[in-house]
């Protein structure tokens, strides 16, 4: 498996354990407790530093509304999801790029 790959891998089970206990995992959409995963919120992979996998920028989902998410329905738009979490794209975009700069 490649250097970078296994680096993604692990970053991810970070990711979603620390999303797993903050959202105490639920959907924080609707609720569900069934087939609840960390979601990007912005999954810019390669755009952002750590692969987009901060606190600030996951959200747990169910499988439902995480499709929903995906294809950016109304209620399921960045904002909407940021909001349901506290943060926003400015404060994730912030955080990335203080980020950048340490990683240099």
């Amino acid at each position: 498996m490649r250097r970078g790959l296994k680096r993604k891998i692990l970053l991810y089970k970070l990711f979603e354990e620390e999303i797993s206990k903050r959202d105490g995992y639920i959907c924080k959409k609707c609720g569900s407790t069934e087939l609840v995963h960390a979601h990007n919120i912005i999954s810019k992979f390669d755009e952002m530093p750590y692969h987009g996998f901060i606190l600030e920028n996951g959200i747990m989902l169910c499988k439902s509304c995480r499709e929903k998410a995906k294809k950016n329905k109304e209620d399921y738009k960045t904002d909407n999801l940021y909001d349901l979490i506290n943060s926003s794209k400015y404060k994730v975009l912030e955080i990335f790029s203080k980020k950048k700069k340490i990683d240099r």
